[in-house]
């Protein structure tokens, strides 16, 4: 079996994404210490400074919407930074914001899966992280304003 770089890509992105959910923040998004600079700022610029998570989990939703839709990803973030929703990049492109929510949910659902299996994390911890995971994907993917403050032309 043959696996794209796209397939992996999106496995790392709801690997990552997952971890964040139940795990919590890395050290590098926890609150720092009074005087200091938080990691984030400085690995980003102002306009990126979201959350880990919120990052994480809006590549995943442009991903998914890229794959279900048929476009590339850079053609959908030039769709949100043009005031689009990703639920009406989807709609007009043959596919659903709904569809887009599912598929990575689905994805992190499988890895938290794997987690509970192996005695990593407990069910109620991983079903509590599935809950926040949807509640929040589909906020943002109905979100018209997600595109403000993204960089132009960079993947």
């Amino acid at each position: 079996m043959r696996l794209s770089l796209r397939s992996i890509l999106s496995g790392v992105a709801a690997g990552a994404l997952a971890a964040v959910l139940v795990f919590g923040p890395t050290p590098a998004s926890a609150a720092p210490a009074p005087g200091t600079v938080p990691a984030v700022e400085l690995a980003a610029p102002a306009s990126q400074n979201r959350p880990i998570a919120g990052r994480v989990l809006m590549r995943a939703l442009i991903r998914a919407t890229a794959d279900l839709s048929g476009l590339k990803p850079l053609e959908v973030r030039e769709a949100l930074i043009a005031g689009q929703s990703l639920a009406q990049v989807a709609a007009a492109n043959g596919s659903s914001g709904e569809a887009v929510v599912d598929r990575v949910v689905g994805d992190a659902r499988d890895l938290l899966d794997k987690a509970v299996e192996r005695g990593r994390i407990t069910r109620e911890k991983a079903d509590s992280a599935l809950q926040r995971l949807t509640e929040r994907a589909t906020e943002m993917v109905n979100d018209a304003e997600l595109g403000k403050g993204l960089p132009q032309g960079r993947p």
